[in-house]
């Protein structure tokens, strides 16, 4: 079956006030948010009918209209798969040095997919 052209989507009342950015990354959290990011820069997505920016803020009640690749959306390759747990190269009472994988980000994305090394670090002292 192919994939859909466009899609049309409303903004519900708790996500009023979120950017059109992180909307669109939560309707699809597992698209690569650069081609959402491109999807945007090139005036393939509408709000209320106008063309509007990855900054604008919506409001409940919006109407979102994203004009799709013939080809559809790409999902996150298994390339990015997050290693187990981090390196600890040193740590003392008021510092950690860890070794950060390339490719992981050092804090959490905005739209909660990633907690980042922020987030290993969580993991790594869960009773702290």
């Amino acid at each position: 079956m192919p994939a859909p052209t466009s899609c049309r989507l409303c903004v519900s009342e708790d996500l009023h006030g979120v950017r059109l950015q992180d909307f669109l990354e939560r309707q699809w959290p597992s698209v690569d948010r650069k081609q959402l990011r491109a999807l945007v820069r090139d005036g393939a997505v509408e709000v209320n009918a106008s063309t509007a920016g990855g900054h604008a803020r919506l409001c409940a009640g919006d109407s979102v209209f994203v004009d799709l690749p013939s080809h559809g959306l790409r999902e996150h390759g298994a390339a990015t798969s997050r290693p187990a747990s981090l390196h600890v190269l040193a740590e003392s009472a008021w510092c950690i040095v860890v070794d950060k994988p390339a490719g992981i980000p050092s804090v959490p994305d905005r739209a909660g997919k990633d907690l980042g090394v922020y987030g290993m670090l969580a993991e790594l002292r869960p009773e702290e």
